[in-house]
């Protein structure tokens, strides 16, 4: 039996980051993959089930943290400017940590593969409004909000790409300015 190691797992999720930004789910390869990580396709196999399952590693930690910061904005309930500007410090943070990930969310938003990740986003965005909006009881409303949210930071993401990092959270905090304020005149 194999023992599996963790260095070498993560050089096969750091190759497979880089082959999926730059080519996209679809046209990554994991031959590709093997050789910028300096192993056999052979080897990828013992950490990962198949393409999908990697690309899901790749995935995860975004998800999750952006899961998470989006319940703790939910539970909040806070829309002072103070909280705006942690909540716009949070966002670029992400975006600073996760810039590949993003990216190949970006490159490829309405295929299949892409799609999951997105829908879980959606639906985090979606329940923070169902519970943090109460004039809004319509879940489709909910879910077409959620979406001009996502599309709205998905383009403050892609400027934020040729901008520096306080110019990046200035644009975040407007962008959150401008929809916190749609909120409130909801209430």
């Amino acid at each position: 039996m194999q023992i599996l190691k963790q260095e070498v797992k993560q050089r096969i999720l750091d190759s497979a980051l880089i082959e999926f930004c730059d080519k996209g789910y679809e046209k990554a390869s994991l031959r590709q993959i093997a050789q910028s990580a300096g192993m056999t396709v052979g080897n990828i196999y013992a950490y990962f089930k198949d393409k999908n399952s990697l690309m899901d590693a790749v995935m995860e930690p975004i998800v999750k943290d952006l899961d998470k910061m989006i319940i703790d904005i939910a539970s909040h309930n806070d829309n002072t400017l103070e909280y705006l500007h942690i909540v716009s410090e949070q966002i670029v943070s992400i975006y600073t940590k996760y810039r590949y990930q993003i990216m190949i969310i970006m490159r490829a938003m309405n295929t299949e593969k892409y799609s999951v990740y997105k829908r879980k986003l959606s639906e985090s965005i979606t329940q923070a409004i169902m519970t943090q909006i109460p004039s809004i009881h319509d879940i489709s409303l909910a879910n077409v909000i959620a979406d001009s949210v996502m599309a709205g930071m998905l383009s403050c993401f892609q400027m934020m790409s040729s901008l520096p990092k306080e110019e990046s959270k200035k644009l975040i905090y407007e962008y959150l300015y401008f929809m916190f304020h749609l909120m409130e005149v909801s209430r």
